[in-house]
């Protein structure tokens, strides 16, 4: 009995400390998952390849197919299998490019 006391008191001082300091329970995360998300029409191959599970000619491909209309092309166009879209389908975008309005003369 005298036991589950002293548990029940280490595992609430526990989530105490953990709430007190901000910190997570939850497992390191990858380099692409700390910083902002990887935009499939514009990223270099270095940056391609932070993300989880990605290889050198899978991130060639990438660069090779653009443009993307949606992240999920990635598919579509058989450039990375189900699972691997599962594990990046939150750490990229398809941003599209930014037209410049044209200049009209005066």
């Amino acid at each position: 009995m005298h036991y589950r006391f002293i548990y029940r008191r280490l595992v609430l001082a526990s989530l105490l400390l953990v709430a007190a300091s901000g910190m997570s329970w939850a497992a390191t995360a990858t380099p692409a998952a700390t910083s902002k998300l990887v935009d499939i029409n514009h990223a270099n191959v270095k940056t391609l390849l932070t993300l989880p599970n990605l290889t050198e000619a899978q991130a060639n491909k990438i660069i090779a197919s653009r443009p993307f209309g949606s992240k999920s092309w990635l598919l579509t166009k058989d450039i990375i299998s189900a699972e691997q879209y599962a594990a990046i389908k939150d750490l990229v975008v398809a941003n599209q490019a930014i037209k410049k309005p044209k200049k009209t003369s005066p």
